[in-house]
C-alpha cells in the first residue's frame, strides 16, 4: 500500500522546542512508531534579516526527520513595509507566493496542515494557479490570539492589521480547521461559520506510573517556557514576585529566548536576582525536581496552555491568567490551578501570596496527575490521525 503523504507548513525553526514544535515532532514520532502509512514531511519557511546566513538549526531529534528549509530576507525591514502598504490599500499580501509556488510545482501531497496563518491566504492562491484541489488544514496555535495583544509602535500597529488581515481572508477560503481550544474553535466559526472545526486539544505525554513532584516546604515556584516577554509576559510575573519579598520563595525558570538578558537585568533592577535561577532549555524540564509549590504562567494569550498539563502530569498545580485561549478547557479552579485576571497585578499577587501561605490549597498531586489524562498524547493523536484519514477520502 503506497504512503499517504502529510505536509506540515511552519514559518519558523526549531531552535526552543517549544509547545507548538513538540506537538509536530510527536505527530511525526507517533506515525513511525505505529507504523502508520503516512510519510510526513516538514516545509519550514524563516524569515532572516541577513542574507549572508545560509542556515538555521533545530534542536534533537527533528534532525532525523524530512525538513525543508526555505528563506526570505527582510533587508531591514523594507519588505515589512512592503506588505504593510499593500495590506492598507486592501491588496492580498501572498506572504511566501513565489518560494511556495516553486516548491509545490514539482510535488504532491494527499493533505496540507498549516500552523501558520500567514501562509494560508497564498496556499490557496498557489494551489489555484497549479490547479491543485489538496484539502488544506489551518491548525492555529495562537496566530489569531496574538493579534488581541495591543502595541504602542504606530508601525506594528499597521503591520500587525495588514498580517491579521491576511490571516482572516485565508480562514475564509479554508474549509478545515484543527482547533486546540474552545476559544479558538469558536473564533473560527465567528470569521468561517461554514468551516468544518475538529476540536483536537494538544497531546500531552501522560506517563500512568511517573514519580510525582511533591510540593515541598520551600516554596519553589516554577516557570518552564520560551523567554519571550511579548507573549509570556514575563515583565509582569518578575514585577509581581517583587511584591512578595515578605514571603518565603524561589523561581527557577527552565527554557531558552530572545528575552532573557532582558529578564536577567530586570530580576536585578527589581532586587530579587537572588530568589531566580535561570537554568536553560532542558529536553526533559522536570527530571531532577525535587519539589515545586506551583507553576506559574502569565501569557497574554495561550493558544493552548500545554505546559499546564505537562505540570499537571507530575503532580504540579498552576497559576495562570484568564487569557484568551485554552487554559480554560484545562483548568478545574481548586484542583489542579487557579486563575488571575490577565494584566491584573493585583489579583497575580493576591492569589499567589494566599498560596505561598497556604490559604490557597490544590488537591494531591495523584489528584491533579488524574486531570491531565484527558489530553494523553496516545488518545489525542490517534484522534488526529482518525480526522486526516477522513479529509482525505472526503
Amino acid at each position: 500500500m503506497k504512503r499517504k503523504k502529510i505536509l506540515i507548513l511552519i514559518g519558523y525553526d526549531f531552535r526552543v522546542f517549544g509547545g507548538m514544535d513538540r506537538v509536530i515532532f510527536n505527530l511525526m514520532e507517533f506515525i513511525n512508531n505505529n507504523n502508520l502509512f503516512y510519510e510526513v514531511e516538514v516545509l519550514s519557511i524563516k524569515y532572516l534579516s541577513n542574507p549572508k546566513i545560509k542556515d538555521y538549526y533545530f534542536v534533537g531529534d527533528y534532525k532525523n526527520f524530512n525538513i525543508y528549509k526555505l528563506f526570505r530576507f527582510n533587508y531591514w525591514g523594507l519588505r515589512g513595509g512592503f506588505y504593510t502598504l499593500k495590506g492598507i490599500l486592501g491588496l492580498d499580501i501572498f506572504y511566501g507566493y513565489k518560494e511556495l509556488y516553486d516548491f509545490f510545482k514539482s510535488r504532491s501531497y494527499d493533505i496540507i496542515l498549516v500552523l501558520n496563518g500567514i501562509f494560508l491566504n497564498s496556499i490557496h492562491k498557489v494551489f489555484n494557479d497549479l490547479s491543485y484541489s489538496i484539502p488544506i488544514v489551518y491548525w492555529d496555535h495562537g496566530d489569531l490570539l496574538s493579534f488581541s495583544v495591543n502595541v504602542k509602535n504606530i508601525f506594528l500597529k499597521f503591520l500587525r492589521k495588514t498580517r491579521k488581515n491576511e490571516v482572516i481572508k485565508g480562514i475564509k477560503k479554508t474549509k478545515y480547521f484543527f482547533c486546540i481550544s474552545t476559544y479558538i474553535k469558536d473564533l473560527i466559526l465567528k470569521l468561517n461559520p461554514l468551516a468544518e472545526v475538529y476540536l483536537v486539544y494538544n497531546p500531552v505525554e501522560i506517563q500512568p506510573k511517573t514519580e510525582l513532584i511533591d510540593r515541598g516546604e520551600n516554596n519553589i515556584l516554577l516557570y518552564v517556557g520560551r523567554i519571550s516577554d511579548f507573549e509570556k509576559n514575563l515583565t509582569f510575573m518578575l514585577k509581581g514576585l517583587s511584591k512578595l519579598k515578605d514571603c518565603k520563595w524561589k523561581l527557577k525558570v527552565i527554557g531558552e529566548g530572545k528575552d532573557l538578558n532582558k529578564l536577567i537585568s530586570l530580576a536585578n533592577i527589581l532586587g530579587i536576582a537572588e530568589r531566580i535561577d535561570f537554568e536553560g532549555f532542558k529536553i526533559n524540564p522536570y527530571e531532577n525536581l525535587k519539589e515545586v509549590k506551583v507553576l506559574l504562567l502569565t501569557s497574554r494569550y495561550e493558544g493552548f496552555g500545554m505546559v499546564l498539563v505537562e505540570a499537571n502530569a507530575k503532580g504540579i498545580p498552576f497559576l495562570a491568567p484568564d487569557c484568551p485561549g485554552g487554559i480554560k478547557d484545562i483548568v478545574i479552579e481548586g484542583v489542579n490551578g487557579y486563575l488571575y485576571k490577565e494584566g491584573n497585578i493585583e489579583d497575580f499577587v493576591d492569589k499567589l501570596r494566599k498560596i505561598l501561605i497556604d490559604e490557597m490549597v490544590f488537591a494531591k498531586p495523584e489528584e491533579i496527575h488524574e486531570t491531565a489524562k484527558k489530553f494523553d498524547k496516545n488518545k489525542v493523536l490517534a484522534n488526529i490521525i482518525s480526522i486526516i484519514e477522513k479529509i482525505i477520502n472526503a
